[in-house]
């Protein structure tokens, strides 16, 4: 058990010291958004948007931030699957509650 927990720390502190280092690795390329104004303004030479859900961010700014999307969602998804299960074990059929 001590050793699973170990290898768990260091896995994770290798996971955070490479996180710098992954918008170098990913181009994630541009959005939808992107390519629809850009057809809009094609198709309507004046349009400007109207709205930006974001301050304009750079290719670095962008993938790191999709990249912690991406661990986070993956963090909670394991943390309610974990929850699941151990409720599932303690209550399982056959066993008293």
């Amino acid at each position: 058990m001590k050793h699973k927990k170990l290898i768990a720390i260091i896995g994770g502190v290798l996971l955070l010291i490479s996180v710098p280092y992954l918008p170098r690795l990913v181009d994630f390329g541009e959005g939808t958004d992107d390519q629809a104004v850009t057809l809009v303004q094609n198709i309507h030479k004046g349009y400007q948007a109207w709205f930006s859900w974001a301050p304009e961010l750079t290719d670095g700014q962008e993938s790191f931030r999709f990249a912690a999307q991406i661990a986070l969602g993956i963090a909670l998804f394991v943390l309610f699957l974990r929850k699941i299960l151990k409720y599932k074990n303690q209550h399982e059929p056959g066993q008293p509650s």
